[in-house]
């Protein structure tokens, strides 16, 4: 009965921290949507810490490095002369 018990609560608290991973990936992907990428950046990270990582997480951080490289060589061909 008592091991009964202790992988009831287990699996519990494994679902409820892949809940809170989800609820992590949710609120970077609305971040994201609102061009907010450094903190959805934050939020991915976390979320992959809990959950681990996936094609979705790895594909978002992809695309706002990318997108990052790109404002950084507009910034410096405007500075050029």
């Amino acid at each position: 009965m008592t091991k009964r018990i202790l992988y009831t609560l287990i699996a519990y608290l494994v679902g409820m921290n892949v809940v809170f991973a989800q609820d992590l990936v949710k609120q970077a992907n609305s971040e994201y949507e609102k061009d907010h990428y450094e903190k959805a950046i934050e939020l991915y990270e976390k979320a992959a810490k809990q959950q681990g990582t996936s094609s979705e997480l790895y594909y978002n951080i992809a695309n706002w490095q990318s997108w990052r490289s790109h404002l950084e060589l507009r910034a410096c061909l405007k500075a050029r002369p």
